[in-house]
Formats: structure tokens, sequence, C-alpha cells
């Protein structure tokens, strides 16, 4: 009799718990595996994608830099050198929340940053539009960004 209690008392904890992971557990691991979703219509969504355009700035004024010294932009990062020393492992290789810049130069004339965000989106700059897209990934058209 005692073993038939423990037996449906166990079943009853084990179903509450599972019911709490699905509840709260699965849109955070689902975050966790897939990346966080965005939408930028939403202020605390807007604030979090102004956030990781906000870390790029130094890496926006060290290009601007060796452009008007060598007047084109450099093909690589490597080729400048950053004013804070961690700059370039902790924020642009490793990203603010996981979230690595990506650089690309535009045959000299321009370049492109872009953040992979979660499974499909995206945020990108481009220099010669001189604006941010936040890209859903999910065939729709992408957002501008205002910093």
């Amino acid at each position: 009799m005692v073993k038939r209690w423990l037996l449906i008392l166990s079943l009853v904890t084990n179903l509450a718990l599972a019911s709490l992971v699905v509840t709260f557990g699965l849109p955070w691991l689902s975050d966790r595996i897939g990346g966080r979703k965005y939408n930028p219509t939403v202020a605390r969504d807007l604030n979090a994608l102004r956030k990781l355009i906000y870390q790029s700035e130094p890496l926006h004024q060290v290009l601007e830099k060796h452009r008007q010294m060598h007047s084109w932009y450099p093909k690589e990062l490597k080729e400048v050198s950053f004013p804070y020393p961690h700059y370039e492992h902790e924020v642009i290789a490793v990203g603010m929340s996981g979230n690595p810049i990506y650089y690309s130069a535009e045959h000299g004339s321009g370049y492109r940053l872009y953040l992979k965000l979660n499974w499909d989106a995206s945020l990108s700059y481009d220099s010669a539009h001189r604006r941010w897209i936040y890209d859903p990934g999910d065939g729709s058209e992408g957002t501008d960004i205002e910093p």
C-alpha cells in the first residue's frame, strides 16, 4: 500500500515538474538554442538591438580614421588598431550577448558589419547608406533601426 502511494506521489511530482519545465523552461531553452527573437516594434527589443549597435561605435571610429589616413577602408580588421586593449577580442570576436561582429570591405569604398542574432535573424550595417537593418530571417522585409 505504501509503495503504491509512493508511486502515485512520484508520478504526480514528475507531472508537476514537467508542467513547470514546459511553462517556464522551454521559452528560455528555445532562446538558448535558436537565439533570442527580437521584435523592433517592442521597446524592450528595440533597446536591445540599439545596445548591439552602440557596441560597434568604436569600430566605426577606427574604420573612419583609417579611411581618412589611407583613402580606403581596410580589407581586414587586423590592419587597424583599437583604442581599447580588449575591444577586438571581447566585443568584435566574442560580442556582447554572444553576438560577434563580422566585417567585410566593399572594394575599399565602403564596408558592412554583420551580427548574427539567432538561427536566422541578423543585424547589419551598410556604410554606403549609413543605416542599420534588422532582418528577422523569416523572409519578411528588414526593418531600419535608428541608433
